[in-house]
């Protein structure tokens, strides 16, 4: 089975307890792009993956499969709504927007 391959949107800890823990416990997941200022934590956790200092970086990757946002919950609506513009696969954390509309738009 191919590899799922990962851009982590965010290392606080969300980022670095929940989401990199279960992605590292399971075989079909490689976390290959983080995009996140907490360079040195990052380099602990997932010394094999590139550290990335925007967003295109990760959504401009024909490689990465899945993009996993979980920054400040503001960024959400519209890092969401990039991902999915770009064809990715997206795990969005909570909240998942600010308001009804907003949800609405990237469900449909």
């Amino acid at each position: 089975m191919k590899k799922i391959n990962v851009g982590l949107i965010g290392f606080g800890l969300s980022g670095r307890v929940f989401h990199t823990s279960l992605l590292k416990a399971c075989d079909h997941f490689e976390i290959k792009k983080v995009l996140s200022s907490r360079v040195n934590e990052i380099r602990g956790a997932l010394p094999n993956t590139e550290i990335v200092n925007d967003i295109g970086s990760i959504l401009n990757d024909s490689n990465i499969d899945l993009v996993v946002i979980c920054g400040p919950n503001v960024t959400h609506y519209e890092q969401c709504k990039m991902a999915l513009l770009a064809g990715k696969h997206v795990v969005v954390e909570k909240p998942f927007v600010s308001n009804s509309k907003e949800g609405e738009e990237l469900i449909s």
